[in-house]
């Protein structure tokens, strides 16, 4: 049965499943990759926060993307993890209109990433594929009060909006919790 290429983002804070829900949709997707970006050092193969893993490529450019469309002919879908990092300065070319010319070429894009940094700003490259998106999946943690949680709490104070960690320095917060830290 033919399957018409689609773009599916699956978006929500730190701890919310996104990663898990790119494993469950690798496992379920024969002809599929995993992408990474190279700016995310924390795993040598892409894994959930509850230590399932999966083999994924890591990349810097549309370049190293086309390359391994090129290798993988047999490809009908892209799995990008944090997407939010496929993006300037961290990442060479246009996301957006990569995801949209392999659409165009019968092949989907399933992104999962953060939809909103600490400070409770929406991540643009998020806000632009969620709106040309064919499904949109929103995803939500536990906040420690009990509430669902919807943003992500930063414990340590820096001025980097793309700060790499974990648990370490992020915590899953519920509106009423959230405090962008002074």
């Amino acid at each position: 049965m033919f399957m018409k290429a689609e773009i599916k983002v699956y978006s929500g804070p730190m701890f919310a499943g996104k990663t898990t829900a790119l494993i469950n949709e690798y496992n379920a997707n024969k002809n599929s990759i995993a992408i990474r970006p190279s700016y995310d050092t924390r795993w040598s193969e892409l894994s959930s926060h509850d230590g399932i893993k999966i083999p994924s490529i890591q990349v810097k450019t549309i370049a190293d993307l086309e390359g391994i469309l090129t290798s993988n002919p047999h490809i009908t879908t892209l799995l990008f993890d944090e997407i939010h990092f496929f993006d300037e300065p961290m990442f060479e070319g246009n996301i957006l209109d990569f995801i949209i010319q392999i659409k165009n070429r019968e092949i989907s894009s399933y992104v999962f990433g953060l939809d909103y940094d600490w400070r409770g700003n929406p991540f643009k490259l998020t806000d632009d594929l969620i709106n040309i998106s064919d499904k949109n999946i929103k995803l939500s943690g536990s906040c420690s009060c009990g509430k669902p949680s919807v943003r992500t709490q930063k414990k340590v104070l820096s001025e980097s909006i793309f700060d790499i960690g974990a648990e370490n320095m992020y915590l899953p917060s519920c509106l009423s919790c959230f405090k962008v830290p002074e």
